[in-house]
């Protein structure tokens, strides 16, 4: 028999196991960063997909609220205490209605203005905007803009949302944000560049506005208009009573106005649509006013075509005072715009016409999606496209979260105080 001793392996010296476990040890050290970074990159990831959905929910790009959103809301919302007041005005005191979240410091300011809507600051898409954001932590001030109440293009209103602009930001101390949307898209541009508030805008968003009044009103009497690369402008437009309607005296007989402008507010009742034949105003009306009030509703004899070209050329200044293209070129002040890119008021041209006018402006954004129509999404599009949008729409709201103060507020650092 052999020794027994030499079956026997040697076993391990204390050493080569403390060389094993070093070397294990080292190789640990090395993943812990990758490992750490790789959660980092993970957990920002979701934050911002997180955040992306949360926003589509605000601007109801969600019709309802994914569970997990709906649970943090609430879980982390705060309450917010609805006023409505008047502001003092230039022309008139300004209505509006303020959102504000209670128990946050300073909340960032934001003004939402409307397009044309027959109830003013209670316009329900606004207003359910309002009620999304300011629970975010924003103080949301709604006004009513007299002209858009009554389907007007007015130069006062830029009157009106430059003193609105004025008072939040003397009551909050801080630059404010503005957002605009469809007709009033256009107006904020103008009245937030103006030289007397422009110090105090730190951010100006347009959704489905337009950018040159006359241009539109000459694509609403089908007359040719190009993009910016030569592209005409094509669609089914609402017609040009949308911009002209107060100059109704300049278009028709005085032995008719009383009648034609009958039948106007009978449009804008009906929602800025044509009339059927069997409306109970129209109906009753002779056979050539029938006629006169088709011509002015869709222009398509060549002689009511002449008379709304006059009136467009004899209001060009006024037109263009109330046009974002007035100014674009100039602005410095952060923008972003939300296009749609087959709106059926105001075509997408608009939204290129403003990119080329803000080409050298240094924090311009402009976002042409075919998921919007006007204003609401719904629009057939791809799942890339609807995320831009919402990537779009969470950049534009982490700029309007951020506060900018321009001097003590008047009323206290905590929200929830009345104003």
């Amino acid at each position: 028999m052999g020794s027994i001793a030499g079956k026997v392996e040697a076993a391990p010296s204390g050493d080569g196991t403390r060389n094993r476990n070093s070397r294990l040890i080292r190789a640990h050290f090395r993943l812990f960063p990758v490992a750490v970074l790789a959660i980092l990159f993970l957990s920002l990831g979701l934050d911002y997909c997180f955040q992306v959905l949360r926003v589509a929910s605000v601007l109801r790009f969600r019709q309802s609220k994914s569970r997990t959103i709906a649970a943090y809301d609430r879980l982390f919302n705060h309450a917010v205490l609805i006023q409505t007041t008047s502001i003092p005005g230039t022309i008139a005191p300004v209505n509006v209605v303020v959102y504000t979240p209670s128990g946050v410091p300073n909340p960032a300011p934001i003004i939402l203005v409307h397009g044309f809507a027959t109830d003013g600051n209670r316009d329900p898409y606004l207003n359910d905007v309002a009620k999304r954001l300011a629970p975010m932590g924003f103080l949301v001030v709604v006004p009513t803009i007299p002209g858009e109440s009554a389907f007007k293009m007015q130069t006062s209103d830029l009157v009106v949302i430059r003193n609105t602009i004025r008072w939040v930001a003397k009551k909050t101390g801080q630059e404010v944000s503005v957002l605009g949307v469809s007709f009033g898209a256009g107006l904020v541009v103008p009245a937030a560049a103006d030289p007397s508030v422009i110090q105090d805008v730190k951010l100006i968003i347009c959704l489905s506005g337009f950018n040159d009044l006359e241009s539109i009103g000459r694509y609403f009497i089908h007359d040719p208009v190009f993009d910016p690369r030569g592209m005409p402008y094509v669609g089914n437009t609402p017609g040009p009573l949308l911009i002209t309607a107060p100059y109704l005296d300049e278009l028709v007989d005085k032995n008719d106005l009383p009648d034609m402008r009958l039948l106007v507010n009978r449009f804008f009742q009906n929602g800025a649509q044509p009339l059927p034949p069997d409306d109970p105003v129209l109906s009753r009306m002779s056979p050539r006013k029938r006629e006169e009030y088709k011509q002015l509703e869709s222009v398509q004899s060549p002689e009511m075509q002449e008379r709304f070209r006059r009136l467009l050329s004899r209001h060009k200044a006024e037109f263009d005072s109330l046009s974002p293209s007035s100014v674009l070129r100039n602005l410095k002040t952060p923008i972003y715009i939300l296009q749609g890119a087959s709106d059926p008021v105001f075509p997408s041209g608009e939204g290129e016409w403003m990119r080329e006018e803000l080409k050298h402006s240094p924090d311009a954004h402009v976002l042409i999606t075919p998921w919007i129509s006007h204003v609401f999404v719904g629009a057939p599009a791809s799942r890339l496209d609807h995320w831009r949008t919402m990537q779009f729409c969470t950049s534009m709201l982490s700029k309007a979260a951020i506060r900018k103060f321009i001097s003590q507020p008047v009323v206290g650092g905590r929200s929830g105080d009345r104003f």
